[in-house]
């Protein structure tokens, strides 16, 4: 009899127990879980199911495949007694519920040890199946253009798969002045808190990998409670850089029950997730500032006359509109030159910006002349209140460095009652503010 290492059995018995990305189970003839490896908490978010029935957590489509199995297990008996041939099961695919009630597959083998008086059970391992195909669907939705939302929220559930059900990925992304966080389209929404740390570490610009156990780290204070309630005892955070750079333009952050470490093959397809959503926030962000190019001022970033009437023809109630030319602002450009005449046009857009606030929207025409459409206005005399109060404001000493220059503001008001005909809306506008130039600078006329 060969005899055996204790010491090597104990650690190919801990090697086992903490094989990354599958499981054991050892099971009596009645299928009651006896014992089982750890890392089944990783995977299907269990902490201990020693004692229950191994069938409760099977898909009910699936129960047939054990029927079989145990058919095929009592003429391998059989056989045996016979002098026939040993009987290897193939590996079956099976879906097991997970304890946040989701379904996971996993390639299981079983092995009958029932008649081994030092067993007596079933030994079943697990491997994770790992759908890979979101990396393909993510790469075709890059390549089509679709939001960095809908790719990002894919690697999240890539990120989801690969690394186990219990283990929960937020991806942080910049949007302009913004950050957004996607997760997995078939998990629910993770609690306000941990969306808020996700945001919070992408702030911090975290270059690194980092582990955070048990939430101790600032950051994570205030997520700590939702965390813990649903399972996650760390998170591993990753950051997301530009391609071919240095600069952190997203964070992913994998809430779970372990630490994590992005470097074993099976976490490969993560990783060429993690490529494909640093080229789909690039490439968002290209789009970003194409899209605000074309639809904005360059020097005053105000809108264009193009998006100006494209906003005016979406629904809206009514509408005070307000056209604008500056007086005197040809001398400034003649006596002092085209860059004093470009921070004037800078500053007058600022004032006329904070004047209206939230209350409308102002575009830019070109040259001089600005347009300002007031939402939700039923009254002419708020138009021409308005109107007034930008002519004291945009008449006020522009200071530029030790030069003091000056400019008045002509304005034509038009009121649009709902559902608004914009291109007679804009005429009259324009007809109010040329009545306005012939009357003399710093003047506000009504269309009529």
């Amino acid at each position: 009899m060969v005899s055996i290492d204790q010491t090597a059995a104990s650690r190919g018995i801990a090697a086992l127990c903490s094989a990354e990305g599958q499981f054991a189970l050892l099971l009596d003839e009645s299928f009651r879980i006896l014992w089982h490896t750890p890392t089944l908490t990783g995977i299907l978010g269990y902490d201990d199911l020693v004692g229950h029935d191994g069938t409760e957590h099977l898909h009910p489509d699936d129960v047939g495949l054990v029927a079989e199995l145990l058919v095929q297990f009592n003429d391998q008996r059989r056989n045996a007694a016979d002098g026939g041939p040993a009987f290897r099961p193939d590996p079956a695919d099976v879906r097991l519920r997970t304890a946040s009630g989701g379904w996971i597959t996993v390639e299981a083998a079983t092995f009958d040890h029932t008649q081994n008086p030092a067993v007596e059970g079933f030994l079943i391992t697990c491997k994770l199946i790992i759908d890979r195909s979101d990396v393909g669907r993510a790469l075709e939705l890059l390549g089509a253009g679709a939001p960095v939302d809908q790719v990002l929220s894919l690697v999240a559930r890539l990120g989801d798969n690969v690394l186990g059900t219990a283990t929960r990925c937020l991806l942080a992304w910049r949007d302009n002045d913004d950050i957004q966080v996607a997760w997995s389209p078939d998990a629910a929404e993770p609690h306000q808190s941990m969306i808020d740390a996700t945001r919070t570490a992408l702030r911090n610009e975290i270059a690194c990998a980092v582990i955070v156990s048990d939430f101790d780290h600032p950051i994570f204070e205030d997520a700590a409670a939702a965390a813990r309630l649903a399972g996650h005892t760390a998170v591993s955070i990753f950051p997301i850089i530009t391609p071919g750079g240095t600069e952190v333009i997203g964070s992913l952050l994998a809430w779970g029950s372990h630490h994590i470490e992005l470097g074993g093959h099976p976490q490969l397809p993560l990783q060429n997730g993690l490529r494909l959503a640093a080229l789909a926030i690039a490439d968002g962000r290209i789009k970003s500032v194409l899209e605000f190019n074309a639809a904005h001022d360059p020097l005053t970033t105000l809108i264009n006359r193009a998006e100006f009437a494209r906003r005016l023809a979406e629904p809206n109630s009514n509408i005070a509109l307000l056209y604008v030319d500056l007086d005197d602002f040809k001398p400034i450009n003649d006596n002092f030159g085209h860059p004093v005449g470009d921070a004037v046009l800078v500053e007058v857009a600022r004032r006329i910006r904070d004047a209206i606030g939230e209350s409308g929207f102002v575009g830019r025409l070109g040259g001089d002349e600005f347009a300002i459409a007031i939402t939700g206005v039923r009254d002419v005399e708020v138009g021409l209140s308005i109107a007034d109060q930008l002519v004291a404001v945009i008449g006020q000493a522009i200071k530029l460095g030790q030069l003091t220059v000056a400019v008045g503001a002509s304005i034509g008001v038009a009121l649009g009652v709902h559902p608004l005909i914009p291109n007679i809306l804009i005429q009259r506008a324009d007809d109010a503010l040329l009545a306005a130039k012939h009357a003399g600078k710093n003047s506000v006329k009504l269309a009529s």
